[in-house]
């Protein structure tokens, strides 16, 4: 089956890749940090202790929602959401901070909620936790986003996804540059879910599975 993205960008299908924040309920907290061992920090305004399970399924509901909108156009919906820092480093965490288990459970509560609800989405924690090696880490010390190893691991992660899922249509002339090496899909990928300053982050499909350029600049 082809795809067709119905606008002045003629492709053979969209991946809208959602980047959901995961931050919890809302802190309020002296500092913007929370300092754990061996200068490891946390951003205090993602709660280490409740989950707004409503305003989860408000969120899923809206995001079922574009996925029908966009399947009306014959455009496909793939979910990304990334993992909360802490649960990787529950140990790091201070003494007098632990991590609930609604928190520490929550990823795979939201993952199984999405599957549920028809969405196509990627787990992102194994790929984080196969990251996790020799000097490697998943999330920098001090800082609360994700490596650069992270975000070219779930590129590799997500363009496995849409060339096994999606049958899209070559087209000869972008194929030529593909081959030639001009067109780079693992660092489009990449580019477009590094981009952290909005929660969503479209990719635009171009009309060979790898040759993906993203909508969203940062």
């Amino acid at each position: 089956m082809t795809l067709q993205w119905k606008s002045r960008w003629p492709v053979s299908a969209l991946i809208a890749g959602v980047l959901l924040s995961l931050s919890g309920t809302g802190v309020e907290a002296a500092s913007a940090v929370i300092t754990g061992e061996g200068g490891w920090l946390f951003p205090a305004w993602e709660s280490l202790s409740k989950v707004d399970n409503p305003g989860t399924t408000r969120n899923i509901a809206l995001v079922k929602q574009l996925q029908q909108n966009l399947a009306r156009e014959h455009i496909s919906l793939v979910v990304l959401v990334v993992p909360m820092k802490a649960p990787f480093y529950a140990s790091r965490l201070p003494a007098s901070q632990p991590l609930s288990p609604a928190v520490m459970q929550r990823y795979e509560l939201l993952q199984s909620e999405l599957t549920q609800a028809g969405l196509t989405t990627l787990n992102i924690k194994p790929v984080l936790q196969r990251t996790e090696h020799g000097k490697q880490t998943a999330f920098y010390r001090a800082d609360y986003h994700w490596t650069a190893w992270s975000a070219e691991n779930t590129a590799d992660a997500t363009a496995q996804l849409i060339t096994e899922r999606y049958r899209l249509q070559a087209n000869p002339a972008v194929a030529r540059r593909w081959a030639s090496g001009s067109t780079d899909a693992r660092s489009a990928i990449w580019r477009a879910i590094s981009c952290r300053r909005s929660n969503v982050n479209r990719l635009v499909a171009t009309s060979t599975p790898f040759a993906i350029r993203p909508r969203t600049t940062c």
